[in-house]
Protein backbone atom coordinates (compact mmCIF):
# COMPACT_ATOMS: atom_id res chain seq x y z
CA UNK A 1 0.00 0.00 0.00
CA UNK A 2 1.69 3.05 -0.81
CA UNK A 3 1.89 6.46 1.39
CA UNK A 4 -1.14 7.94 -0.36
CA UNK A 5 -3.23 4.75 0.08
CA UNK A 6 -2.53 4.35 3.88
CA UNK A 7 -2.78 8.12 4.73
CA UNK A 8 -6.52 8.00 2.96
CA UNK A 9 -7.53 4.30 4.35
CA UNK A 10 -6.09 6.62 7.91
CA UNK A 11 -8.54 9.24 7.55
CA UNK A 12 -11.29 7.68 6.05
CA UNK A 13 -11.12 5.45 9.29
CA UNK A 14 -11.18 8.59 11.46
CA UNK A 15 -14.41 9.11 9.52
CA UNK A 16 -12.78 11.98 7.89
CA UNK A 17 -13.66 12.23 4.59
CA UNK A 18 -10.58 11.12 2.34
CA UNK A 19 -9.56 13.13 -0.87
CA UNK A 20 -10.55 11.46 -4.52
CA UNK A 21 -7.26 10.89 -5.54
CA UNK A 22 -8.65 10.48 -9.44
CA UNK A 23 -9.30 12.73 -11.86
CA UNK A 24 -11.95 10.57 -13.34
CA UNK A 25 -14.60 13.10 -13.39
CA UNK A 26 -12.66 15.45 -15.01
CA UNK A 27 -11.91 16.38 -18.89
CA UNK A 28 -9.69 19.32 -19.86
CA UNK A 29 -10.03 20.92 -23.00
CA UNK A 30 -8.24 24.07 -24.19
CA UNK A 31 -10.78 25.93 -25.27
CA UNK A 32 -11.16 29.44 -23.92
CA UNK A 33 -14.40 30.22 -21.98
CA UNK A 34 -16.59 32.85 -23.75
CA UNK A 35 -18.25 35.81 -21.22
CA UNK A 36 -15.83 37.08 -18.55
CA UNK A 37 -13.13 39.22 -21.44
CA UNK A 38 -10.13 38.46 -23.05
CA UNK A 39 -7.75 38.45 -19.92
CA UNK A 40 -9.80 35.29 -18.58
CA UNK A 41 -9.02 32.63 -21.54
CA UNK A 42 -7.88 29.72 -19.39
CA UNK A 43 -9.14 25.55 -19.21
CA UNK A 44 -12.59 24.56 -19.22
CA UNK A 45 -12.96 22.04 -16.70
CA UNK A 46 -15.59 19.42 -17.56
CA UNK A 47 -17.23 17.93 -14.77
CA UNK A 48 -19.42 15.33 -14.56
CA UNK A 49 -22.26 17.74 -13.09
CA UNK A 50 -21.14 20.76 -14.53
CA UNK A 51 -18.18 22.66 -16.43
CA UNK A 52 -15.82 24.25 -14.10
CA UNK A 53 -13.11 27.06 -15.16
CA UNK A 54 -9.87 27.61 -14.53
CA UNK A 55 -8.79 31.65 -15.27
CA UNK A 56 -6.62 34.38 -14.51
CA UNK A 57 -8.09 36.90 -12.59
CA UNK A 58 -6.42 40.38 -11.34
CA UNK A 59 -9.72 42.32 -9.87
CA UNK A 60 -11.48 40.87 -7.15
CA UNK A 61 -15.20 41.95 -5.77
CA UNK A 62 -14.26 42.58 -2.06
CA UNK A 63 -18.08 40.67 -1.29
CA UNK A 64 -17.00 37.70 -3.47
CA UNK A 65 -13.70 37.23 -2.17
CA UNK A 66 -14.66 38.09 1.71
CA UNK A 67 -17.38 35.34 1.23
CA UNK A 68 -14.87 32.72 -0.50
CA UNK A 69 -12.55 33.44 2.71
CA UNK A 70 -14.90 33.50 4.94
CA UNK A 71 -16.35 29.82 4.17
CA UNK A 72 -13.24 28.49 5.30
CA UNK A 73 -12.67 30.40 8.33
CA UNK A 74 -9.50 32.36 7.42
CA UNK A 75 -10.39 35.12 9.80
CA UNK A 76 -6.93 36.42 9.31
CA UNK A 77 -7.95 36.92 6.20
CA UNK A 78 -11.44 38.35 6.73
CA UNK A 79 -10.68 40.86 9.21
CA UNK A 80 -9.58 43.31 6.68
CA UNK A 81 -11.51 42.62 3.26
CA UNK A 82 -8.96 45.57 1.65
CA UNK A 83 -6.25 43.90 2.85
CA UNK A 84 -6.83 40.80 1.47
CA UNK A 85 -7.73 42.12 -1.78
CA UNK A 86 -5.00 44.19 -1.96
CA UNK A 87 -2.81 41.30 -1.31
CA UNK A 88 -4.62 39.34 -3.84
CA UNK A 89 -3.75 41.91 -6.42
CA UNK A 90 -0.02 42.01 -5.25
CA UNK A 91 0.13 38.27 -6.03
CA UNK A 92 2.57 37.01 -8.47
CA UNK A 93 -0.82 35.23 -10.26
CA UNK A 94 -4.30 34.84 -9.09
CA UNK A 95 -6.42 31.86 -10.37
CA UNK A 96 -10.05 30.78 -9.84
CA UNK A 97 -12.00 27.98 -10.74
CA UNK A 98 -15.83 29.16 -10.99
CA UNK A 99 -18.96 26.78 -12.76
CA UNK A 100 -20.44 28.10 -15.87
CA UNK A 101 -22.59 30.41 -14.12
CA UNK A 102 -19.46 32.14 -13.22
CA UNK A 103 -19.77 30.81 -9.67
CA UNK A 104 -16.50 31.52 -7.44
CA UNK A 105 -15.66 27.90 -6.44
CA UNK A 106 -11.87 28.20 -5.32
CA UNK A 107 -8.97 30.75 -5.85
CA UNK A 108 -5.11 29.91 -5.36
CA UNK A 109 -2.56 32.36 -5.82
CA UNK A 110 1.21 32.49 -5.76
CA UNK A 111 4.39 34.18 -4.88
CA UNK A 112 7.23 33.77 -7.19
CA UNK A 113 10.41 35.35 -9.10
CA UNK A 114 8.84 32.92 -12.09
CA UNK A 115 12.04 32.03 -12.89
CA UNK A 116 13.81 30.06 -9.23
CA UNK A 117 10.85 29.12 -7.55
CA UNK A 118 6.83 29.36 -7.22
CA UNK A 119 4.83 29.56 -3.11
CA UNK A 120 1.78 28.62 -3.68
CA UNK A 121 -0.13 30.77 -1.01
CA UNK A 122 -3.07 30.20 -1.13
CA UNK A 123 -5.82 27.08 -2.13
CA UNK A 124 -9.07 27.76 -1.01
CA UNK A 125 -12.07 26.31 -1.96
CA UNK A 126 -15.66 27.01 -1.00
CA UNK A 127 -16.38 23.81 1.62
CA UNK A 128 -20.28 24.00 0.00
CA UNK A 129 -17.96 22.59 -3.46
CA UNK A 130 -15.31 20.31 -1.95
CA UNK A 131 -14.26 17.20 -3.66
CA UNK A 132 -15.55 18.22 -6.86
CA UNK A 133 -12.29 18.51 -8.50
CA UNK A 134 -11.99 22.43 -8.87
CA UNK A 135 -8.88 22.47 -5.47
CA UNK A 136 -6.71 19.45 -7.82
CA UNK A 137 -8.12 21.64 -10.88
CA UNK A 138 -6.61 24.90 -9.70
CA UNK A 139 -3.10 23.17 -7.94
CA UNK A 140 -2.24 21.05 -11.44
CA UNK A 141 -2.88 24.28 -13.33
CA UNK A 142 -0.22 26.09 -11.11
CA UNK A 143 1.74 23.13 -11.40
CA UNK A 144 1.94 23.32 -15.13
CA UNK A 145 2.42 27.11 -15.35
CA UNK A 146 5.61 27.11 -12.97
CA UNK A 147 6.77 23.70 -14.23
CA UNK A 148 10.02 25.90 -15.44
CA UNK A 149 10.69 26.95 -11.52
CA UNK A 150 12.91 25.02 -9.56
CA UNK A 151 10.93 25.39 -6.32
CA UNK A 152 7.30 24.62 -5.83
CA UNK A 153 6.16 25.23 -2.72
CA UNK A 154 3.29 25.46 -0.27
CA UNK A 155 2.64 25.53 3.27
CA UNK A 156 -0.19 23.98 5.11
CA UNK A 157 -1.56 23.22 8.36
CA UNK A 158 0.02 20.76 10.74
CA UNK A 159 -1.22 17.31 9.96
CA UNK A 160 -2.14 17.03 14.12
CA UNK A 161 -4.74 19.83 12.96
CA UNK A 162 -8.50 19.67 12.15
CA UNK A 163 -8.46 19.86 8.92
CA UNK A 164 -4.23 18.68 8.64
CA UNK A 165 -4.48 15.46 8.04
CA UNK A 166 -7.22 15.54 5.16
CA UNK A 167 -4.90 19.07 3.37
CA UNK A 168 -1.79 16.44 3.99
CA UNK A 169 -3.56 13.49 1.80
CA UNK A 170 -4.76 16.11 -0.93
CA UNK A 171 -1.08 17.31 -1.56
CA UNK A 172 0.17 14.05 -1.29
CA UNK A 173 -2.13 12.65 -4.03
CA UNK A 174 -0.79 15.45 -6.22
CA UNK A 175 2.35 13.87 -5.42
CA UNK A 176 4.05 16.31 -3.09
CA UNK A 177 6.42 15.49 -0.62
CA UNK A 178 6.96 17.19 3.11
CA UNK A 179 9.57 19.23 3.81
CA UNK A 180 11.15 16.82 5.41
CA UNK A 181 11.15 13.93 2.80
CA UNK A 182 12.78 16.51 -0.02
CA UNK A 183 15.84 17.13 3.27
CA UNK A 184 14.68 20.56 3.31
CA UNK A 185 13.34 22.57 6.09
CA UNK A 186 10.69 25.24 6.87
CA UNK A 187 10.92 28.20 9.31
CA UNK A 188 8.86 31.40 9.96
CA UNK A 189 8.61 33.80 12.91
CA UNK A 190 5.99 34.00 15.50
CA UNK A 191 2.84 35.33 13.91
CA UNK A 192 2.10 37.56 16.73
CA UNK A 193 5.40 40.07 16.27
CA UNK A 194 6.18 43.91 17.73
Amino acid sequence: MTAEAEAEAEIEADGVPAVDSTTDDLDVTDEPEVGWGEADIGKRHRHREFDMFVTEEDVFDPDEMLGLYDSVGWEGYTADVDKLCRGLRNSHLVITARDGAGTLLGLARTVSDDEHICYVQDVVVDPAHHRQGAGRALVEHLARRYSHCRFFLLSTDHESSPEGKRNHAFYRSLGFLSYEEKRMAGFGLPRNRV
